[in-house]
């Protein structure tokens, strides 16, 4: 991580970057990291890049970010797709308006 420059490319390739290209990549990373001792098949707790795009999504709707704009920002062609982080939302504004009292 040290020889990182910030303009340096993580990922770089002659061929298209597909996801499976990053995941295969990407995944001895995350089983180093967040997926030691789970089994291979036991995709609900095992960390992948689409884990990192729901962690994405769901901070920018804790954040207020309205829900349109995070449609844009995941390429979602559905708003029903983003509205399942519109609970985030929803629990962020009940707070705020309790910090009030």
């Amino acid at each position: 991580m040290n020889r990182f420059k910030p303009n340096d490319y993580i990922f770089y390739t002659d061929r298209l970057l597909t996801h499976r290209i990053v995941a295969y990549h990407t995944r001895p990373i995350y089983d180093e990291l967040f997926n030691h001792g789970l089994e291979r098949d036991d995709w609900k707790n095992r960390v992948c890049n689409h884990t990192l795009r729901h962690t994405f999504a769901s901070h920018l709707a804790i954040n207020q970010v309205p829900l349109y704009e995070i449609k844009k920002l995941m390429n979602h062609k559905d708003i029903n797709m983003t509205l399942r982080y519109a609970k985030l939302a929803e629990a962020n504004k009940v707070s705020a308006v309790e910090k009030i009292y």
